[in-house]
């Protein structure tokens, strides 16, 4: 697995790119004994880590999207026409609530796999002038099932550890 790590986070949160990765290894649960000098003492001391070594919330705070900075982008993505019982841009406050779970589930997704995924999903529709097009809201979750999800499982590559490259 490859990261882009933004800088303004490690300087803000005094870490460094060892511990960061470390962190978020814990975070998608995909720790793997990797060669990282981490002290672990010191992200106790700075309530990174509990007794127990588990992620605190400020920790966890490092990893969840503000997704309200892009969903309007994400929303836009989908036509704006009227199709019979639905509008395809769907919600704006269910779509943030089901973002805002989606990415704190699935953390391994960024706003850009999110997005581009999306744009292929809403290109793919067009074929069949939007027919069977889900609103923006329910593409992200409807009772329990994700096609968002589904799709970025889909467009994933075959070997994930090498190719894919996380913007953290």
């Amino acid at each position: 697995m490859n990261f882009n790590i933004n800088s303004e986070i490690l300087i803000s949160n005094s870490l460094t790119p060892d511990e960061f990765v470390y962190l978020y290894k814990k975070y998608i649960n995909n720790y793997d004994d990797m060669l990282l000098r981490v002290n672990i003492d010191e992200l106790k001391m700075n309530d990174y880590l509990d007794s127990q070594n588990n992620l605190t919330e400020k920790s966890k705070s490092l990893f969840i999207p503000d997704v309200t900075s892009w969903i309007v982008e994400y929303r836009e993505l989908f036509p704006n026409i009227r199709l019979p019982g639905r509008n395809p841009r769907g919600d704006l406050n269910s779509c943030i609530k089901k973002m805002k779970e989606f990415t704190k589930k699935h953390p391994q997704y960024s706003k850009e796999d999110i997005l581009n995924c999306t744009k292929k999903y809403i290109k793919n529709n067009l074929i069949d002038n939007y027919k069977y097009l889900k609103s923006s809201h329910y593409f992200i979750e409807k009772e329990g099932i994700s096609t968002l999800l589904s799709q970025l499982e889909l467009d994933e590559p075959e070997d994930n550890s090498s190719e894919r490259i996380t913007n953290i």
